[in-house]
């Protein structure tokens, strides 16, 4: 199973070409405005001429920004040949954006009938367990399909019906569909679809871009009045899922294991009451995590008591640590709520975190887990009780999950993940982005020379270890880091062939 925090809601890119012909499932018409609370949305590039594939990305990129804008909204570009999506987050520059999309519309030119419709299903598919509004949509120059293109096709579009998935079709040929666009439409007919004659009424379409709830645990990450504020000493706890491996499959229908990850909670030691007696310290605490379905009813529970101690002449150093609380856990993907409690027994005081998280499926190719802030696992300062160690070539790590630092003083940046590459695919490409207000400050290409086809592997014991064929496990280090005052993203990018992965990690920057 896997974890995943993150949330894969994708939006459709609209696009200010001249007026082009969206034609869809025949004289349908255009249905009432898709509004909801998430709209998760395909994107699908088809056969098309050069020409048209130029204008095609160009025109979608200088709109697609300001659909990422919006809170719990994105754009995933899908391929043929590739069973991954590639997620187009709101911190990719223009110019990026409008390389990806072209690269996407030009690798689908010369596309046949039957690698189109693989990648029409596999994107379906994928769509089929997304959440909220799915709306699959797929811009070309329809071909004329055959007699079994046409079977189907049909197919393909009544599963989508039956998956409560509306498919909008956007010809890039002219002013109106060809042969191949009628067919389409004529086979569409009753399949639950719509159209409408211009990206204005695709834009009708969608619906108003309605802003998504900010989660509990995206709040507390990110608290505005903090930002000019050292950590506070009040007692905290802070509780996260994080996804650890990808979920393979060996075709399209397949059974969907487990989802796997880690759940990890943290308790800052600062935060805690110690009682000194007889020249030595102790503080008592007890961590509790459990997890909910979207019923409401409990899915997962574990309970652990702490009992730190220690010489009174080494308290202060305590204090720097941390209290850790790890498990591995397997649940289907689904949504759940997590809360993560800790009681300060010495204190007689709790504190409380509460957040949704969403473990998804994955599909076969390059993968990548969650990205995790990390330092140093120091057993003079910290105690960790768990199932699973995370550790790097040999050295635990401790994780931060509500990472600050201070302003405009140097300190080390290590992020932690692992990834896993296509092994029949070319080298792995990493980089490094730091962003400030969706702006970069910088890309920094992270050195990764070992070999795909290699069983020995760095890190051991973990389940962000290394020692299977295929699973690589990175630690990103920037040493005498410096910062402004100000909230950040880290942001680590695999490529590999013409599939991307990115995962990200909040931090904040504050002010003594």
């Amino acid at each position: 199973m896997k974890y995943s925090t993150a949330k894969r809601d994708f939006l459709v890119m609209s696009m200010q070409l001249r007026p082009l012909i969206l034609f869809l499932f025949g004289a349908i018409p255009l249905a009432a405005p898709l509004h909801a609370q998430v709209q998760t949305v395909s994107l699908l590039f088809g056969p098309s001429s050069g020409a048209s594939a130029e204008k095609a990305a160009a025109a979608a990129a200088q709109r697609v920004t300001a659909w990422l804008a919006q809170p719990g909204h994105a754009v995933e570009v899908r391929r043929a040949g590739s069973r991954d999506g590639q997620e187009l987050l709101k911190f990719m520059k223009p110019p990026d954006l409008e390389k990806t999309l072209l690269a996407a519309a030009k690798e689908a030119q010369a596309e046949a009938q039957n690698d189109y419709l693989n990648a029409l299903e596999v994107a379906s598919y994928s769509l089929a367990r997304a959440k909220g509004t799915r709306v699959l949509v797929t811009l070309l120059e329809p071909p004329k399909f055959n007699r079994d293109g046409e079977a189907r096709l049909q197919q393909i579009l009544e599963q989508c019906k039956s998956k409560s998935i509306t498919v909008i079709a956007l010809d890039l040929g002219g002013q109106a569909p060809g042969e191949g666009g009628q067919a389409l439409a004529g086979l569409a007919t009753g399949s639950g679809g719509q159209w409408a004659l211009s990206f204005e009424d695709l834009d009708k379409a969608l619906g108003a871009v309605v802003p998504a709830k900010v989660e509990t645990a995206a709040v507390a990450a990110k608290p505005a009045a903090a930002v000019s504020n050292a950590p506070s000493n009040e007692l905290q706890v802070y509780g996260r899922l994080v996804k650890t491996a990808p979920i393979r499959i060996a075709k399209i229908g397949a059974k969907l294991g487990p989802m796997s990850g880690l759940l990890i909670v943290e308790v800052p030691m600062r935060t805690l009451t110690f009682r000194s007696s007889g020249g030595n310290y102790e503080a008592r605490a007890r961590i509790t995590a459990t997890l909910k379905d979207s019923s409401g009813a409990v899915v997962w529970n574990g309970s652990k008591d702490y009992s730190v101690k220690g010489p009174s002449g080494k308290l202060e150093a305590r204090k720097a640590g941390g209290l850790y609380y790890v498990r591995e856990v397997q649940l289907p993907a689904a949504k759940y709520a997590l809360e993560a409690k800790v009681e300060d027994l010495n204190g007689e005081k709790s504190a409380v975190s509460s957040s949704e998280v969403e473990g998804a499926n994955s599909l076969p190719g390059l993968g990548a887990s969650d990205l995790l802030f990390v330092r140093k696992f120091d057993r003079s300062i910290d105690a960790m009780q768990g199932d699973s160690v995370i550790s790097y070539d040999g050295e635990g790590l401790a994780p931060l999950l509500s990472p600050a630092f201070p302003a405009n003083e140097p300190f080390q940046l290590a992020l932690f993940f692992t990834f896993y590459p296509d092994m029949n695919g070319k080298q792995p490409v990493l980089t490094l982005d730091i962003l400030s207000n969706g702006q970069s400050n910088g890309t920094t290409t992270l050195a990764f020379t070992d070999k795909l086809r290699d069983d020995s592997r760095s890190g051991s014991g973990s389940a962000f270890a290394g020692e299977q064929k295929g699973q690589f496990p990175y630690l990103a280090k920037l040493g005498n880091a410096s910062f402004n005052q100000g909230e950040y993203d880290a942001v680590i990018e695999v490529k590999q062939d013409s599939v991307t992965q990115k995962r990200s990690a909040h931090f904040r920057v504050y002010r003594k």
